[in-house]
């Protein structure tokens, strides 16, 4: 994925967002839905493709956005055929991965990434030995399941389980959720798995609930090789009241 320093990646953009631009613009609000719509529902990879847009819009929209889905840069699949992993590269030569994992019948769900590293370091995690590196943006989350729908169709599911902990990109993962909603994944179909927040973070507990959104999280880590992860020692209350901290206006629209 590449971009002009002086444009903005218009996945990201909600449908009020491009609503509010073209109208600032001169143009019909009714353009900003029909946008949404290319970006999220039609995979569209170029604004020329919008042809039911004038074309002095789609000029416009050239000067301003660019359209960044991240770049597949390695699929592997499993010889059962059950799960696929993608590896993504996004911007600053940053490196992803998401996995689609298909069970019984026609279920398939999408396991994707909040941040590149992470910065909890579970011992028995693969990531966590990276280190974090930086977290990703909301459109960076869902460019990944753009690319996982455009391959898959849509998912039966899609769980925060790839790398990174989503608690500590709280503010683009519910960006992310408030788009995914939008676009039709419901969110009852949406879940967000943690391994739990130590004393003294920075999120604010009970501020805000998300009705539906699935918060399940690890309390305690059992011990490998006679280690323990640090986040043994937080309690489940403390946990519990990290959790209660999400948006109660991710669904103010539905």
């Amino acid at each position: 994925m590449s971009k002009d320093k002086e444009k903005t990646n218009i996945i990201g953009e909600t449908e009020e967002t491009l609503r509010t631009r073209v109208q600032s613009w001169g143009f019909s609000a009714f353009h900003g839905s029909q946008i949404f719509n290319w970006v999220y529902r039609k995979y569209s990879k170029s604004f020329e493709e919008m042809t039911d847009l004038p074309k002095n819009l789609r000029e416009k929209l050239e000067k301003q956005f660019f359209i960044g889905y991240p770049r597949v840069i390695q699929t592997i699949e499993a010889k059962k055929k059950d799960a696929k992993k993608y590896s993504f590269l996004l911007e600053k030569n940053t490196a992803i991965e998401s996995v689609v994992l298909s069970g019984d019948g026609e279920r398939t769900s999408f396991c994707i990434s909040s941040q590149a590293g992470c910065a909890v370091k579970c011992l028995y995690c693969a990531t966590g030995r990276m280190g974090f590196i930086r977290n990703l943006t909301s459109g960076e989350i869902v460019g990944q399941v753009l690319t996982l729908m455009e391959n898959h169709g849509k998912p039966s599911s899609v769980l925060f389980m790839g790398m990174g902990e989503p608690l500590f990109n709280f503010e683009s993962v519910v960006s992310a959720l408030r788009l995914l909603s939008g676009i039709g994944i419901g969110v009852r179909r949406l879940s967000s798995r943690h391994a739990g927040l130590q004393h003294g973070s920075t999120t604010s507990p009970g501020q805000t609930s998300i009705q539906g959104l699935r918060y399940p999280s690890a309390p305690q880590l059992r011990k490998r090789d006679g280690r323990s992860s640090p986040l043994q020692k937080a309690t489940l209350c403390k946990i519990l009241k990290m959790l209660l901290y999400s948006t109660e206006k991710i669904l103010e629209k539905e």
